[in-house]
């Protein structure tokens, strides 16, 4: 208020102010850890007598200018991202001769330019994905319409990648792989039948022998008791719904040919019930002119699709989450597209392995979300939506097996719309969005990112 500038800082509960000061700054200045000197860096970018931006470290309790007068020139699109391979953070500006970018490492002391580092021509978004310690680039070759590539860093250079061959498609359905501890993902759009295996640092482009037909809004989930990932339905490249089931076993695709399977359908929630042994599939069947009829469940058994007839059910849905509920041992279902009443649900099921109830919670969220299960804390952690809007951090709720409760911790780096998987392997969260993994640490009360 009456222009006071101050700097704030986030405890995990609240807001608070830390020192009553802050460098000053316009639009394009950058904030980033530097872990490896222990400061966080600022890069102001205004306009100055110089033309060179000014560089601020913040040592936990106040801001000092370094390097003045020396450094990377000002730019509204510069990008400052930690260089994990090399220590210190890189800034990546475009080449005041408007051709090209500059790279410049920040050694603790002071800028140098990097006169051999490469890059696009025209820049775009920087960063530094958790779980891989390498420097990503988006940018273009030339012109504003021409292709946007990654481009990663070797330590000293940008190379630029194959797009296509990178990363797996944002839009690809991502499951916890039991056999290598990983994930795997597969498609993400009608014409994409790319497989994918992440390993906890890299992700892998796979050549299975056998593979899917390409398709989109598939349902994917980890089955633990048959050491394979199912993948269930999806949109097709010609644009029907399919009803085939494959599996993957940490090197091949097969087509499974059960007795009897669910009707074809898209954005179905699924997921594994360790009590039954047995996938759970939800699906929003037989949509007609005059109307749909109600919820199907269905369970795989590794063998074959068993159709539930329960007592009770919820209504037809689209883009609901389910996962399964450490603490009431049951399987949870939150949210979605009601079809039958218009809205957007905000309710909670629960699926005994024979019925369907409708829980009632004390309090519930207001936002659909993405959640899933953590038998460490025995929670159910759910992201959603702020209500405040896409540019505000998602909220977290947790389930206790009787009622939500909201946490306004934000994930340290997760924009909202992520998918989350439990990993067993390191006992902990790992959210893909949009392809990239970020590393998210859950204790039970908050989230953190993992120290390097």
């Amino acid at each position: 208020p009456g222009g006071r500038s101050a700097t704030w800082g986030w405890d995990g509960a609240g807001w608070g102010v830390l020192a009553d000061m802050a460098p000053p700054t316009k639009a394009g200045s950058r904030l980033a850890d530097d872990p490896r000197h222990g400061r966080l860096m600022l890069v102001a970018s205004f306009t100055g007598a110089t033309g060179i931006a000014r560089s601020w470290s913040w040592d936990g309790a106040a801001w000092t200018e370094v390097a003045a007068g020396a450094g990377p020139p000002e730019s509204r699109a510069l990008q400052l991202l930690e260089d994990p391979l090399q220590g210190g953070l890189l800034e990546v500006v475009p080449s005041p001769s408007g051709s090209g970018v500059q790279t410049w490492r920040w050694d603790g002391s002071r800028w140098a330019a990097l006169a051999r580092a490469g890059g696009p021509n025209v820049l775009g978004l920087g960063l530094t994905p958790r779980g891989t310690d390498i420097p990503l680039l988006l940018g273009r070759g030339s012109a504003d319409d021409a292709p946007i590539f990654p481009w990663t860093w070797s330590g000293t250079q940008w190379v630029e990648q194959d797009a296509v061959h990178l990363l797996p498609d944002p839009a690809s359905e991502v499951a916890y792989d039991p056999v290598t501890g990983g994930a795997v993902a597969f498609g993400g759009q009608p014409s994409d039948s790319e497989t994918w295996t992440w390993d906890g640092h890299l992700w892998t482009l796979r050549r299975p022998t056998t593979s899917p037909p390409a398709r989109t809004e598939a349902s994917l989930t980890d089955d633990p008791y048959t050491h394979t990932a199912v993948l269930f339905g999806g949109k097709l490249a010609s644009g029907e719904a399919s009803a085939d089931t494959w599996t993957w076993d940490g090197n091949d695709w097969a087509q499974e040919h059960p007795a009897s399977s669910p009707p074809p359908d898209l954005l179905q929630p699924m997921t594994y019930d360790p009590i039954h042994h047995e996938v759970v599939l939800v699906v929003t069947c037989c949509r007609t002119a005059g109307g749909i009829s109600t919820e199907q469940t269905w369970s795989w058994d590794g063998t074959t699709w068993t159709r539930h007839q329960p007592a009770s059910s919820p209504p037809p849905l689209l883009t609901a989450t389910m996962t399964f509920d450490p603490a009431s041992q049951r399987v949870l279902l939150y949210g979605g597209d009601d079809l039958r009443a218009a809205r957007v649900s905000t309710d909670t099921w629960s699926w005994d392995g024979l019925t369907w109830t409708r829980l009632h919670p004390g309090t519930s969220p207001d936002q659909g979300g993405v959640m899933v299960g953590d038998p460490v804390t025995s929670q159910v952690v759910l992201v959603t939506a702020n209500s405040a809007g896409p540019d505000s951090p998602p909220d977290t709720w947790v389930w206790d097996g009787r009622t939500w409760t909201p946490l306004r911790s934000p994930p340290a780096t997760l924009p909202y719309g992520g998918t989350p998987i439990y990993d067993a392997s390191s006992a902990g969260v790992v959210v893909f969005l949009p392809a990239v993994p970020i590393i998210e640490s859950w204790d039970g009360r908050a989230w953190s990112a993992p120290p390097r």
